[in-house]
């Protein structure tokens, strides 16, 4: 008998709120077609805090578009729309007015898109967060406009993800899974086989280009009105857990915290230091891939592994497809869970002052770990 898809609902006091945008960089060109001279133009999926009230009788928001969704039917051979096509959201509600809320930034993964992790992003808003999804033209699985228009991921940067060998990358990756030592002694050994992928270094580099832009365009919206600009966070997944983990690392003036969900942490981080709190998410068998987040900080740092999880487990996708091989063994409900508590209490604490870090320290599907401040 097939196993029932868990749909989550929000659990905080609010509704959650949504809006689609879109930036245009007239400063940046797009540097993956230099030969079309356009300027970068992103999509961002704002979700925020409402009244209930107010999306009492109001139809839920469909999640993906039929184009979406035949774009994820090809790269996952399963249909979205089929199980759940909406979610505890709901578009253009008024926002909540005389009330200011945190800031979140979240960036997807390489390849995957803005509704990746939208039941954690709603769930946030239903807990007096803003949170802000960017969606990167030309390297999400399809990026969609409010005009209607869309463009679809350019196929030929898959290859150029691991310096033109994927086998190569395969086989790095497997060796620095089997590896063993200290945090330092890894991340040095991580470092190395690494370090000549220029590609990824480039592209972190320009999602993060995104991220302060989107963030500057967002200044200037009405979503400003409920905003609270000195409460600034960030997460991500996969590519972009990396860039949550270089923005709190290059932009502490902006960036109060971090979490990288699952990410490797690629990049050039030689004589620097984290000054801001960070927490990483992984699953064990990626954990060598992130041990810089556990040293060269002078603040709080903290490491949630997830027992019998895997890398895409952390996505919509587990609860799309529980049973998929390879997905992990932790049942999607507890993986939704787990990642939102997490995600809660960590944010709960350096972005809303509050004094408990309840981010799944006595759970048995997670082993935690805390850091002290270490900048040898």
């Amino acid at each position: 008998m097939k196993k029932q898809i868990y749909i989550p609902s929000n659990t905080g006091k609010y509704a959650c709120g949504s809006i689609l945008l879109s930036f245009e960089d007239t400063a940046r060109r797009e540097t993956l077609l230099p030969e079309k001279n356009i300027p970068r133009r992103i999509a961002v999926r704002l979700y925020y805090p409402c009244e209930r009230s107010a999306a009492e009788g109001q139809k839920k928001a469909r999640l993906f578009s039929e184009h979406k969704a035949a774009e994820i039917r090809k790269a996952y051979y399963t249909d979205p729309t089929k199980h759940f096509n909406t979610g505890d959201l709901y578009e253009n509600i008024p926002f909540i007015k005389g009330k200011r809320f945190p800031l979140i930034i979240y960036n997807h993964g390489y390849m995957s898109c803005i509704e990746a992790n939208t039941f954690l992003c709603t769930e946030l808003a239903s807990h007096g967060y803003v949170v802000a999804s960017i969606e990167h033209p030309f390297e999400s699985i399809l990026t969609e406009y409010p005009d209607g228009s869309s463009v679809p991921f350019i196929r030929s940067l898959s290859s150029r993800l691991y310096d033109g060998s994927v086998a190569g990358g395969v086989l790095r990756s497997l060796s620095l899974i089997m590896a063993k030592g200290s945090d330092r002694e890894i991340y040095r050994l991580f470092d190395a086989k690494f370090s000549g992928y220029t590609f990824m270094k480039e592209r972190i580099e320009e999602w993060v280009k995104d991220s302060l832009f989107a963030l500057s365009e967002l200044k200037k919206h009405d979503i400003a009105e409920i905003t609270d600009f000195s409460r600034i966070g960030c997460s991500g997944h996969s590519f972009g857990g990396a860039t949550a983990y270089r923005l709190c690392m290059t932009h502490p003036d902006i960036f109060s915290c971090g979490i990288n969900i699952d990410g490797g942490l690629f990049g050039d981080y030689s004589g620097m230091t984290m000054t801001r709190p960070f927490c990483q998410i992984c699953c064990g068998m990626n954990e060598n891939a992130v041990t810089r987040s556990a040293f060269g900080t002078s603040a709080p740092a903290y490491r949630l592994v997830f027992r019998d999880s895997a890398h895409l487990s952390f996505t919509d996708l587990k609860l799309l497809l529980p049973d998929m091989p390879g997905f992990g063994r932790l049942p999607a409900k507890a993986m939704h869970k787990n990642l939102c508590h997490a995600h809660l209490g960590f944010f709960g604490r350096y972005l809303k002052g509050r004094k408990e870090l309840p981010i799944c320290r006595d759970n048995p599907a997670v082993i935690y770990k805390e850091f002290s401040p270490d900048i040898k």
